[in-house]
């Protein structure tokens, strides 16, 4: 991972004032040599016209993307069930705390507290 912070400064010092995301993705591609990205189909047009236009070549890949990802192994399957069902109970949990709530001066409050 490398921080979107290092590269939005990095455009900045190229002279832009406020950069955007595409800014620091560029940044980025600049300094290592990237001329074409290849996406998924679900890529924001915005961001892609925007790498087009400062003359990225950007190709789209229908989905699946990462055809690896489609097969699950038994421990994946595993976390993916555990992490759903945290999910439900921090759900639960939190339509339970809803329904317990009061409004109190247009602000629900649980417990006295908002």
């Amino acid at each position: 991972m490398l921080p979107l912070r290092t590269y939005e400064e990095r455009a900045k010092v190229s002279g832009i004032e406020r950069p955007t995301v595409v800014d620091a993705v560029c940044a980025f591609f600049a300094e290592r040599g990237i001329q074409r990205v290849v996406v998924p189909g679900g890529f924001p047009i915005e961001h892609g016209d925007a790498l087009r236009a400062r003359g990225i070549e950007v190709q789209v890949r229908r989905e699946p993307f990462l055809e690896e990802r489609l097969v699950k192994t038994p421990a994946e399957v595993e976390y993916i069930a555990k992490a759903m069902r945290g999910t439900e109970a921090a759900l639960d949990a939190a339509i339970g705390a809803i329904r317990e709530a009061d409004v109190v001066d247009g602000e629900l409050r649980w417990q006295g507290r908002s």
